[in-house]
């Protein structure tokens, strides 16, 4: 009688460890497809702001001060954009994103100003 109590135990355990991997597996895929699916929201979003906002001119430039491609006059107005978030994402760049966006932030100061719109060709 001891033994088989021993092997039913053993067989419970496996079957216990058994059900804990594929619940972590379940979970963290649960976890790997809500994190793709806040990406992919984010990236809608990036790219809706970015084609609504803003022109190809001035995607161009944004695109120019980021040294992307020599080329990029030629560009679509999605690929531009395309070409523009693929960079931003990018950790590496992130302090140039950053300054680009402060940078940018003043000049549209200095634009809706009624004394310095005159001298900021843009």
């Amino acid at each position: 009688m001891e033994l088989e109590f021993e092997e039913v135990y053993k067989e419970y355990e496996i079957s216990d460890q058994l059900n804990d991997l594929s619940l972590n597996f379940f979970s963290e895929t649960n976890e790997i497809i809500d994190n793709s699916y806040e990406y992919n929201d984010i990236y809608l979003a990036q790219k809706y702001h970015l084609y609504e906002s803003y022109t190809k001119v001035d995607l161009i430039k944004i695109a120019e001060y980021y040294c992307l491609d020599k080329k990029v006059n030629k560009y679509s107005k999605r690929l531009l954009i395309d070409c523009i978030i693929e960079f931003e994402k990018d950790i590496n760049n992130h302090l140039m994103v950053k300054r680009r966006e402060i940078l940018w932030s003043f000049l549209d100061e200095l634009k809706l100003d009624e004394k310095t719109k005159k001298y900021v060709i843009w």
